[in-house]
């Protein structure tokens, strides 16, 4: 049974897209894409006009012309600037519409567009009334600001960055175990924490994924703690948040998974390795926030981090609770690299690499076979 025409059409289109053009991509590549861009803009629609048009597969290349109504990014944006996207077409007139953007119903129309580059690939485009305008106004002349309160111009890009660092874990100066901080994905925002418990069996393993969005804003959206013991049962708690009010969340131990309503500049304790990265060795600039513990799922409000100064070659920032007592003591190198953290008046994460830390597991494995002098008495190592 043949297919029929449109149908055909639309799936052929559909394949020379993924291949050709990048088109049919999962949402992170645009997302991607967009953060990337070199024009952002609100602009109205000029013209629209066909440029190539590929008969065998009905797809067309269109070249929209826009006027600068608002530049977001670019304040020497030019007047007129253009951008390319791609359409789906049959002899007898448009099918399906342009496969993400449509262009030719904008025309005079004011509309958000990213565009990698002048006269390059649209990257985001949808219209936008004049609420939205202002909101898009206020959010890009805001999107240096970290948690909406310092300017992080000079960092901010490395926000998007991935990343895999280590650290030893200790407890009142004995090793305990290894933490994993990451970011698999440049353009998610999703910070996972491993920290892998010694013990004589299978090392235990407490998990902490940790969701935001908005960039700079680090607007927290969902949390999941996940506690895997040496038998390898797992218990998970999932929580989601409406960071919209102006209220904080009551303090204590959120107990259970669920949706909770959260002050916007709620952090969870982990995503403060990166954020101290990102803050100006200046001793004139407090950030403020609330912050749930993750392992504790504790929150705690009218949290502060500074700079203080530095010593030995090391800059230190300090994070104060409530009653401005010393909680925790950030170190980092000139280079904002964060070398060791002190937790609460025990605790330190001291960075090392994910070598040592295999490389560790594998000297504690053959010092418990040689006690045992049987091989199968050894540690798992762990997948990470």
């Amino acid at each position: 049974m043949s297919l029929p025409k449109k149908i055909f059409l639309f799936l052929v289109s559909i394949l020379y897209l993924s291949i050709n053009c990048g088109a049919v991509m999962p949402g992170q590549f645009f997302q991607a894409r967009e953060k990337k861009s070199k024009i952002k803009a609100i602009a109205i629609v000029k013209n629209v006009k066909i440029t190539d048009y590929n008969k065998k597969r009905g797809i067309a290349t269109q070249k929209v012309t826009f006027e600068t109504v608002t530049p977001l990014i670019d304040k020497d944006l030019p007047k007129i600037f253009t951008g390319y996207c791609y359409s789906m077409v049959e002899e007898k007139g448009w099918i399906g519409g342009e496969m993400y953007y449509y262009p030719k119903y904008k025309l005079g129309k004011h509309v958000y567009v990213a565009v990698t580059k002048n006269n390059g690939t649209i990257a985001a485009f949808h219209s936008v009334s004049e609420k939205e305008i202002k909101e898009l106004i206020d959010k890009f002349k805001n999107k240096n600001l970290l948690l909406g309160q310092i300017n992080i111009k000079d960092r901010v890009d490395s926000i998007s960055k991935v990343f895999n660092n280590w650290y030893i874990f200790k407890v009142d100066d004995k090793e305990l175990g290894y933490l994993q901080h990451k970011k698999n994905d440049f353009s998610l925002q999703v910070y996972v924490t491993h920290l892998f418990i010694n013990g004589e069996n299978p090392i235990e393993k407490y998990s902490v994924k940790a969701s935001f969005s908005d960039n700079a804003e680090f607007s927290l959206d969902k949390i999941n703690l996940k506690n895997t013991n040496a038998k390898g049962e797992s218990k998970s708690i999932w929580l989601k948040f409406d960071n919209k009010s102006s209220k904080q969340l009551v303090e204590g131990i959120l107990r259970k998974s669920g949706q909770y309503t959260i002050q916007k500049n709620t952090l969870s304790d982990f995503v403060l390795f990166n954020i101290v990265t990102l803050l100006p060795f200046d001793d004139k600039q407090t950030l403020h926030f609330s912050v749930i513990e993750s392992f504790e799922l504790n929150v705690k409000n009218n949290i502060k981090l500074k700079f203080i100064g530095s010593d030995n070659g090391l800059f230190k920032f300090v994070q104060l609770d409530a009653s401005d007592n010393i909680v925790a003591q950030y170190w980092l190198d000139e280079k904002h690299v964060l070398q060791r953290v002190d937790w609460d008046k025990n605790k330190q994460f001291i960075r090392t690499t994910q070598e040592d830390y295999y490389s560790k597991i594998k000297e504690d494995n053959n010092v418990k076979a040689n006690d045992s002098g049987r091989s199968k008495s050894k540690i798992k190592i762990p997948s990470v």
